[in-house]
């Protein structure tokens, strides 16, 4: 039994996503430098080996904000052209949140998502 629960262990150090992938993502861009503006499009790049469907989603104050592509990107592409409603954060008001992050996970599982660095969205 023991020598079980020791190969579960190992096995479940290399899961990093999904599926047992075992593949890592690192978001390249946006980064922290990032001021990107609304009405205008913009590439959301990472790095990964996972070849799996990934759902990419903004986040405004730490709250979701709703997914950019559908959950239809495929991993291996490593990018995703964004393109930037006018009003998305404008039409906050004067409590507008400027902060932004992009989150990237596989479909289905948001527990695993991999945060951008806090970037800024300017209005219109």
């Amino acid at each position: 039994m023991k020598k079980f629960a020791t190969i579960l262990m190992m096995l479940s150090c290399t899961m990093v996503w999904a599926g047992g992938s075992g593949s890592e993502l690192v978001i390249s861009s946006p980064d922290s430098k990032s001021m990107w503006k609304e009405g205008n499009s913009y590439t959301i790049k990472w790095i990964t080996a996972y070849t799996g469907r990934l759902c990419i989603e903004a986040a405004i104050g730490g709250h979701p904000k709703g997914i950019l592509n559908n959950c239809k990107t495929v991993g291996s592409t490593e990018k995703y052209k964004w393109h930037i409603p006018k009003g998305f954060i404008s039409d906050f008001g004067i409590n507008k949140e400027e902060h932004v992050k992009i989150a990237i996970y596989p479909k289905g599982h948001w527990n695993d998502a991999v945060f951008s660095d806090e970037f800024t969205i300017i209005a219109h």
